[in-house]
């Protein structure tokens, strides 16, 4: 069953793709004519900022594992999130890349649950400040905003962050996570459920390390937005940066579907820079992220096992 799942997730995606091409196929030689004259320098200067936005989502990660009592070295993590970003764009959903982050990040360690709950916090405080920084937008440039479908995206991601910022800091609102309990028979998940709870609740005694984690997840989403943007500047499409940066998280939102990363440029995007310049941009974003993606799965093909990298610390119950 799962490798029917699979396969037709990929189907799916496949069939999109296609759907998208057979729709524009009437722009692709403008939509080459374009990537051809692109201006180099700023797809360098893209490629760059790249590569230190997955540094300091690096830098993020590792807070997030210490302070379950996982110590990995920031050159490990790197190479964990080089990994996670190769299976995040040749998968079928951003989805695999945390799985496998957190499959590797546990190896030789009784703490797999810790492990794969800091990479949910993780990828839960890159969509809180995504969705933060999309609402201060919102209200700053109401102007804007072209696809108000972009409004609706944003306001539910600022709630699930809300929820999950509250599930964090709160112990109240993070017995949720136990009330499950009552629908398993399972003592063994049963069990897990609690440990989930106490790993996630753990966060409230790391108050700090939170606060430099998420101001790192600003900065880091930021720069992601400003990747696009000189992206755009490379196609001369005229776009200002605050149009991006409401529009980048409904574009993220849209990746995490059965399509391939970028592709919501076209729909979100198309209605104000045309969508041979949306569909351009789109495949130029897709392009950086699949060739720097590459670097993770150079690395997984050479450092197949990451056991080694595991120290855990003797952390009591208490912390």
């Amino acid at each position: 069953m799962k490798n029917i799942s699979k396969y037709l997730k990929i189907a799916v995606s496949l069939a999109l793709l296609a759907a998208l091409f057979w729709i524009m196929r009437d722009k692709l030689s403008g939509i080459v004519s374009i990537i051809a004259h692109a201006k180099k320098p700023f797809i360098a200067m893209s490629v760059g900022i790249f590569v230190l936005c997955m540094i300091l989502q690096s830098f993020r990660l590792k807070l997030l594992l210490d302070a379950q009592g996982v110590h990995i070295a920031i050159r490990d993590v790197t190479f964990l999130t080089f990994i996670g970003q190769f299976f995040n764009n040749f998968m079928p959903t951003s989805i695999g890349g945390d799985v496998i982050k957190a499959y590797y990040a546990s190896g030789g360690t009784k703490k797999k649950l810790e492990t794969f709950t800091s990479v949910l916090i993780d990828r839960v405080l890159g969509v809180i400040t995504l969705s933060w920084i999309a609402l201060a937008a919102l209200f700053l440039y109401p102007d804007d905003i072209a696809n108000k479908i972009v409004v609706v995206i944003i306001i539910i991601m600022c709630v699930i962050g809300t929820v999950f910022t509250a599930v964090i800091f709160n112990k109240k609102a993070a017995r949720i996570i136990v009330f499950f309990e009552r629908f398993f028979k399972s003592p063994r998940i049963k069990d897990q459920l609690q440990r989930l709870y106490e790993a996630t609740h753990k966060y409230r005694h790391h108050k700090m390390l939170l606060l430099h984690a998420i101001w790192i997840s600003f900065v880091a989403q930021l720069m992601f937005f400003y990747m696009a943007y000189l992206l755009a500047i490379a196609i001369s499409s005229g776009v200002s940066f605050t149009f991006l940066m409401l529009n980048m998280p409904a574009i993220s939102a849209a990746s995490m579907l059965p399509s391939l990363n970028g592709l919501g440029f076209v729909y979100f995007l198309g209605g104000v820079m045309g969508k041979t310049n949306a569909f351009a941009l789109s495949l130029l974003y897709l392009g950086v992220m699949l060739v720097m993606s590459l670097v993770g799965g150079v690395i997984f093909l050479f450092k197949r096992e990451f056991k080694h990298i595991i120290k855990v610390t003797n952390v009591t119950k208490g912390t």
